[in-house]
């Protein structure tokens, strides 16, 4: 498979091998979520990826796939990428054994639901998940307490800001 032409699970495969595991950069791919058809593919840092947006901006709804090397849910980066573009309607991030996935409901407005901005919401939800675990920089998470902790911050920010959050992982579902 290339990426150039790859279907919405070849996508996620294709991430799932060569882009979601530990030391491998981060990749997207952008769809339009009513043809099927790929938009843009992108490669980036361990840390980060941009698609090209000029190539996105004449689509409606778009469906973004990229990596996370370590299994996360969507960062505070993340967030504020996906609430800020009214037309990508589904973000979903692939992990080495976990897909997590935002989506907007129809009529979703972005910003109703701000308390400060996605940024410093999700910062402010996972003080208070850390916190709450008693989890700190003299007693930091492991892999799977991160992701655990990931998980909880997106739900609840999905929650405050109106959208769904879904996430799969191998012989779970939330």
């Amino acid at each position: 498979m290339r990426p150039e032409t790859a279907t919405l699970r070849e996508a996620i495969e294709f991430l799932r091998r060569h882009h979601a595991k530990p030391g491998a950069v981060e990749a997207a791919f952008a769809f339009d979520g009513d043809s099927g058809i790929l938009l843009d593919f992108a490669t980036g840092t361990e840390e980060s990826v941009d698609l090209d947006e000029s190539k996105l901006r004449a689509c409606i709804n778009v469906v973004v796939l990229h990596s996370h090397p370590v299994n996360a849910a969507a960062t505070a980066y993340d967030w504020q990428h996906f609430v800020e573009r009214d037309n990508y309607r589904e973000f979903v991030v692939v992990g080495p054994v976990s897909n997590y996935a935002l989506t907007k409901p129809a009529g979703w407005k972005p910003n109703f639901q701000w308390r400060k901005n996605p940024h410093e919401d999700w910062e402010d939800h996972g003080l208070h998940v850390l916190y709450n675990r008693g989890l700190s920089s003299n007693n930091p998470p492991t892999a799977a307490e991160w992701e655990s902790v990931t998980v909880e911050i997106n739900r609840r920010m999905a929650r405050q800001y109106g959208l769904n959050f879904l996430w799969h992982r191998e012989g779970e579902t939330s």
